[in-house]
């Protein structure tokens, strides 16, 4: 077994759930002699959830009913043998919440000594300072976060996390709840209970602050979410606001990793499968927003095989939304969003988040049926641990 690393910090479960599926889809085959072996740790020990693909295969999928009760720590390790190839992987989970209404968003956070990073209950995580939030497609209630650290803050030095709604500090003040958690000196978790509404369109954060220059370490956060519509979930989510290609064409990026370098001409390197076995879900509900008012009305559209599909957005101002249209999606069928500009959108520097949620089609999958859910994660190509940051509504993030 690998030795879980700083950077890949187990994460606390905030709802029980069970672990139904993991697929794995990888870019570019292991190679002779090669393999990666994927396995799911509980507690830090092995479940019965493992998948070992080796030399030209790339695919691999296990079933099975893991419990994982409130606290229970999940991760998801890699472990390669020989030399094999290295390439995106494409990770599906598909899993039940035991109570309805209920979602758990798992990611991570990092905290610099010195600065202030950015992230999000919904399912990204990002190393870089700026606007990193994108608008939440459905309305509910935040109601747990639970907080784990790769590191001890060290002697009179602490990491104050908070939740942040809308740029606006969730601390008591003002008639908002108060989220901060504090670790401090030779404490390495924390959580916060309560209830934070959370409105279609509302921008939420999570900022580590640091006090008295702690260690750098990973965050990892385990954030209870309780939807107000049963069977509705968090799909994609862009990491950080990003920048708008500024050339008149059509442009391709992932549905999650969206960023600014990604932007490409050439569709198929930016398309995600669909994986596990069985799964049909309808997304809808796109939104995004803007530091900076967009015009010449470029158009931000999901993509389904190559074609167009919906939800659609014409982009004007600095946001908006497509709530009335959907497109289902099932097991095998690409995914990613095409962006076309008839001109330049004016502000070379606007930047813009999109998100959407996924419902189940006859009961299956993961948009949760009445109380299912998945995770469908895209992985970085480098080291040997990799962590989850799925959600539950099939969620895909890319780490790369």
């Amino acid at each position: 077994m690998v030795t879980v690393t700083n950077n890949n910090v187990p994460i606390r479960v905030p709802y029980a759930l069970k672990l139904k599926q993991l697929g794995i889809s990888l870019a570019a085959a292991p190679g002779t002699g090669n393999s990666w072996t994927y396995e799911v740790l509980k507690n830090g020990s092995t479940c019965g959830m493992q998948i070992v693909i080796s030399e030209s295969g790339t695919t691999g999928l296990v079933e099975g009913n893991v419990s994982f009760g409130v606290d229970d720590t999940i991760i998801l390790q890699r472990v390669p043998s020989s030399a094999p190839n290295t390439a995106i992987t494409t990770v599906t989970w598909v899993w039940d919440m035991v109570q309805a209404n209920q979602s758990a968003y798992l990611t991570q956070i990092l905290n610099n000594p010195t600065t202030s990073l950015r992230s999000s209950p919904f399912g990204f995580r990002t190393a870089t300072t700026g606007l990193h939030k994108g608008p939440v497609p459905i309305a509910g209630n935040l109601t747990k976060a639970k907080y784990n650290l790769s590191a001890i803050p060290g002697a009179s030095k602490s990491i104050s996390i908070a939740i942040y709604k809308n740029n606006v500090i969730q601390d008591g003040a003002g008639g908002t709840p108060d989220t901060r958690v504090v670790i401090a000196d030779s404490a390495t978790s924390g959580e916060w209970a309560g209830t934070l509404a959370v409105a279609q369109g509302d921008f939420i954060e999570v900022i580590p602050a640091p006090t008295n220059t702690p260690a750098a370490v990973e965050i990892s956060c385990g954030f209870g979410f309780t939807q107000t519509t049963d069977g509705e979930s968090v799909f994609s989510f862009t990491p950080s606001q990003i920048n708008l290609p500024t050339t008149a064409d059509t442009y391709f990026n992932k549905v999650n990793r969206t960023d600014s370098t990604a932007w490409t001409t050439t569709e198929s390197a930016v398309e995600t499968t669909i994986g596990g076995s069985g799964l049909s879900f309808a997304l809808t509900k796109m939104y995004w927003g803007s530091n900076l008012s967009v015009g010449n009305n470029p158009v931000a559209r999901l993509r389904k095989n190559q074609a167009d599909a919906a939800p659609t957005l014409t982009m004007s101002g600095t946001s908006g939304n497509d709530t009335a249209n959907s497109t289902t999606y099932v097991t095998g069928d690409e995914v990613d969003i095409r962006f076309t500009n008839s001109a330049s959108p004016g502000a070379t520097s606007a930047q813009f988040g999109i998100a959407m949620f996924a419902t189940a089609q006859a009961g299956k999958g993961a948009g949760k049926g009445n109380r299912g859910g998945g995770g469908l994660n895209i992985l970085s190509p480098s080291g040997a641990n990799v962590i989850n940051y799925g959600n539950p509504g099939l969620d895909i993030s890319n780490l790369n």
